[in-house]
């Protein structure tokens, strides 16, 4: 199968400037995945399977739209690929799900590989598998997922790959999971095959590394390339080379994102120096949280047509040294500082970027504190 591979409080509209190549790494075993699993199994099942042979044999009969249920946990040796348009893959008892055998050759412990495939409800476990607990391809040749949806589930995720990775089709939806990773190369990943994933909706998910992850463009949430996009009330916790890393994205919004802990940014608006051209235009970012990121809040990378905005909160007056100073700066060729006294003002302070040039890196440092962030992002 093909691989491919604030502090300051502040309200960010930001034009900015496919992925490197994963490297390989060891994939330590996992005893148990320790997070919690779905309370209830709500989805009423056409067909139970309880082994890998039933489960395989069901999804062979499928028909469209049919609902087929785990009850247990129990081993694959190979991806589950469900290939099948509308085929919903859920819980029968709470906690069942699959795990990839070690040493079995699993890539992808479930495969998403038609239209509107739903995986709901379930306990995956993807330490032993080569790539992710959950993917979906779309490639318009072997591979069609198209609004896909990934909701309510469990994962442990690869050593060395990823949580979730999709890679084309129109829509795919990944909300309400939760997700744990070690030494992870990424954690919910999306980008383009020859399909695009415009419309994506990544929500109220959490997302967690217990050790550091893998390379400096990647992150907890990692989504590059696509349109109307939304990224919301997820909460990315751990040392993530970056805990939100985007790149190329358009007339999308990002609001209400929580995270800690990031190995290098909160938030990063990514630019991989091989695509200088690929641009953020139009994007919203507000009202979003980051934590204790090791090197700033937000790095907008490769940004364009820079223009700054600061308003202050409702309420207190309009600080003109403040102004002057920043607009100094600007003309000495210094790159202004978006925090007070080591900390962010107020989640409605904002910088709103929107003009100047495309060959310099903008970046908001912040003190190791709580950093608060809210934005409006608007190219032109």
């Amino acid at each position: 199968m093909k691989r491919f591979a604030l502090h300051g409080v502040v309200l960010l509209t930001i034009a900015a400037c496919t992925e490197p190549t994963r490297p390989a790494a060891p994939r330590p075993p996992q005893a148990d995945v320790a997070l919690s699993v779905a309370v209830a199994c709500p989805t009423p099942a056409n067909v139970v399977v309880h082994d890998q042979a039933s489960l395989l044999a069901a999804l062979g009969a499928a028909y469209p739209g049919e609902v087929i249920g785990l009850d247990g946990f129990f081993g694959i040796s190979a991806d589950v690929t469900i290939a099948t348009p509308g085929v919903t893959l859920t819980c029968v008892t709470p906690g069942s799900g699959l795990f990839a055998v070690s040493s079995s050759g699993v890539q992808d412990v479930v495969i998403a590989a038609a239209k509107n495939v739903v995986v709901d409800r379930l306990v995956l476990d993807g330490s032993q598998a080569g790539d992710s607990p959950l993917a979906a391809f779309n490639d318009l040749a072997t591979f069609f997922a198209e609004g896909i949806r990934f909701t309510n589930n469990t994962a442990t995720c690869t050593p060395g790959g990823e949580c979730v990775n999709i890679q084309g089709g129109l829509g795919p939806v990944v909300t309400d999971n939760r997700f744990q990773a070690a030494d992870a190369f990424a954690g919910i990943h999306l980008q383009p095959d020859a399909a695009p994933i415009d419309g994506a909706r990544i929500e109220r998910n959490g997302v967690v590394a217990t050790t550091p992850s893998c390379c400096p463009n990647q992150g907890g949430i990692r989504l590059f390339g696509a349109t109307n996009v939304v990224i919301a009330d997820n909460t990315v916790l751990g040392p993530w080379a970056n805990s939100l890393s985007v790149q190329a994205l358009t007339t999308s919004l990002v609001e209400r994102n929580q995270s800690k802990g990031a190995a290098r940014y909160g938030i990063l608006f990514s630019g991989n120096p091989n695509f200088p051209t690929l641009l953020m235009l139009n994007n919203t970012f507000r009202s979003n949280v980051v934590a204790g990121a090791a090197s700033g809040g937000v790095f907008a990378k490769l940004a364009c047509r820079r223009h700054d905005r600061s308003e202050h909160p409702r309420g207190q007056r309009h600080d003109r040294d403040r102004q002057r100073r920043l607009r100094l700066q600007r003309r000495r060729g210094e790159r202004p500082e978006y925090h007070h006294g080591g900390r962010s003002r107020d989640a409605r302070s904002h910088a709103r970027w929107s003009g100047e040039r495309c060959d310099q890196d903008h970046e908001r440092p912040h003190a190791p504190i709580a950093a608060k962030g809210a934005g409006s992002a608007g190219g032109r």
